[in-house]
């Protein structure tokens, strides 16, 4: 404690601590604020408190009195439903670019099973200051400087592509069929309902079957001849929903990630093919941050 006093009574005279105190009152004033209106937004309610930053969903979820639930009954008619889904890594740098692998796969099932699936890829996309290469993109300046800069939205508008052509080809199909989409409709295919393929078929139909509504799963429909209660229940008499969530799209799901063989395998091929030089590497947050075990 000495040393401690010590080395306080040696720093120079400075008014940043003083600076410091206006906004330390400005964030107590703003707390104060919060608490008047959380007394009244939050008082009383039900919560469900993050784990580490992460999304959690209740196991039982309250009830709406003005929502009256409805049932699908299966209709006992054979109509293909092919799920796709799709993943994307970021395999690796240059000063200019990135390079990134892409997968997408499709379930297929008919009358309850599981019967075919299909896996495309890996593709290898790269992504510079010339432009997008290894799919089909047209992107403007401003969407390029967005790839450029941030990895997770490269990943994101790479799978989107793929998985947009992949739908557009099925939809395309002179056979009836459904074809399921992992995610809300509203994002990130929030414009495709005005683009979508002349179907041959004129009862094929998308859907998209998102998981970010908890236990209740939303469901967006475009395109459909039917209505809604027979749509469904010919999905639900020709998947299998094991755990509520269609086998089908869950096929899709697993078939379509990256496992690490498969990040080392594409790695080694990329650096024989293309004659890299492989930099030396190190984990820049974990040298300049170090460990800390007491995280929230």
């Amino acid at each position: 404690m000495r040393k401690m006093a010590t080395t306080i009574r040696v720093l120079p005279e400075s008014d940043t601590i003083e600076l410091l105190d206006s906004v330390a009152q400005e964030l107590r004033q703003g707390y104060e604020e919060l608490a008047i209106s959380a007394e009244r937004e939050l008082s009383g309610r039900h919560f469900i408190f993050s784990r580490y930053g992460r999304e959690l969903y209740p196991y039982f979820e309250e009830s709406d009195a003005a929502v009256v639930p409805g049932c699908i009954f299966p209709i006992k008619e054979g109509r293909l439903v092919a799920s796709v889904d799709s993943s994307c890594v970021l395999v690796g740098e240059t000063s200019d670019g990135a390079l990134y692998a892409a997968r997408a796969a499709v379930g297929i099932s008919y009358e309850g099973i599981v019967r075919r699936f299909v896996r495309l890829g890996p593709a290898l996309v790269y992504v510079s200051r010339s432009g997008v290469t290894g799919i089909r993109a047209e992107v403007t300046s401003l969407e390029l400087d967005a790839l450029i800069s941030d990895h997770s939205v490269a990943e994101r508008a790479i799978r989107n592509k793929i998985e947009r052509r992949v739908m557009e080809s099925l939809l395309s199909s002179r056979e009836e069929l459904v074809v399921m989409a992992d995610g809300s409709l509203k994002h990130p295919f929030g414009q495709f309902s005005g683009s979508l393929p002349s179907p041959r078929a004129h009862n094929n139909c998308l859907i998209g079957f998102s998981k970010s509504d908890g236990l209740v799963f939303r469901l967006d429909l475009v395109n459909s001849k039917e209505e809604v209660p027979e749509m469904l229940g010919r999905v639900l008499w020709n998947d299998a929903f094991p755990a509520g969530y269609p086998e089908s799209l869950k096929l899709a799901h697993h078939l379509s990630v990256f496992t690490k063989a498969d990040g080392q395998a594409i790695k080694a091929l990329v650096t024989k093919r293309f004659r890299l030089r492989r930099v030396p590497t190190f984990t820049l947050r974990r040298i300049a941050l170090g460990g800390f075990n007491g995280g929230a």
